[in-house]
């Protein structure tokens, strides 16, 4: 059955009437029963139709309730008038109206709160030629990826210079702009240890670069290692 108030049933009538006395029989009657397992109510009984249907059978009780278990069961006869062993199972309704979600308990808030000021702190090492991060999530699809490439998209050269690629995703990533990094990150260096540093500030995300020694040392920040800014360019409904 289906979870909806007036829901319908069907069942194989090959397996239904191997119960009765010959395999080869066909069903040409049947009767549907549905009660509420809490209460033990009958809310439906057909009684004994002479139809050979077993799909589609609209259910014509009193209303089912939300949120509530049924049990129903089937019996069906043969040409010869052989009644096969009832077939039973259960189905369980789902909230039908608005009001049927009155005292519930969310998990989530309906409205996300995401900080505005925040930063980011990772050391990378890319990987077949491009590293990527990802932040200020809304969901799977709407999200920031800033990118580190030695790729040339527009050419597709491979291992060409070290670049700087900011990208918005709504439903589909939208690269902002293509900055070279190479007085920064020099090819030689590309696939070594690097740290990036995101200081998002209200729309504005300001973005600091620098190699790790091969001691894992870290070398000091600056802001002024790299002075990217994209500001207003990132759609705050994205973001926030």
């Amino acid at each position: 059955m289906q979870e909806k108030r007036r829901s319908a049933s069907a069942w194989d009538s090959r397996n239904s009437v191997g119960r009765c006395a010959r395999t080869s029989a066909a069903q040409t009657a049947y009767r549907l029963t549905v009660k509420n397992e809490a209460t033990g109510e009958t809310v439906w009984d057909t009684g004994k139709v002479m139809s050979a249907a077993s799909v589609g059978i609209r259910y014509a009780g009193k209303a089912l309730l939300p949120a509530t278990r049924y049990a129903w069961s089937v019996t069906v006869w043969d040409e010869d008038g052989n009644a096969a062993k009832p077939a039973s199972t259960w189905f369980e309704t789902g909230l039908f109206d608005k009001a049927d979600w009155a005292g519930a308990d969310f998990i989530a808030p309906l409205t996300a709160v995401k900080p505005k000021n925040y930063s980011i702190e990772v050391d990378f090492r890319i990987q077949n030629m491009v590293a990527g991060f990802i932040f200020g999530a809304v969901d799977k699809s709407h999200l920031l990826m800033w990118q580190v490439s030695s790729y040339n998209h527009d050419t597709g050269t491979k291992d060409w210079k070290l670049t700087l690629r900011p990208h918005v995703w709504e439903g589909y990533p939208t690269c902002l702009e293509s900055v070279d990094i190479s007085h920064i990150i020099p090819l030689e260096d590309a696939y070594k240890t690097h740290c990036m540093k995101l200081q998002i500030v209200g729309t504005t995300v300001y973005t600091a670069l620098k190699w790790i020694t091969p001691t894992r040392r870290r070398m000091p920040l600056s802001a002024s290692s790299v002075s990217v800014k994209w500001r207003a360019k990132v759609p705050i409904s994205i973001i926030w």
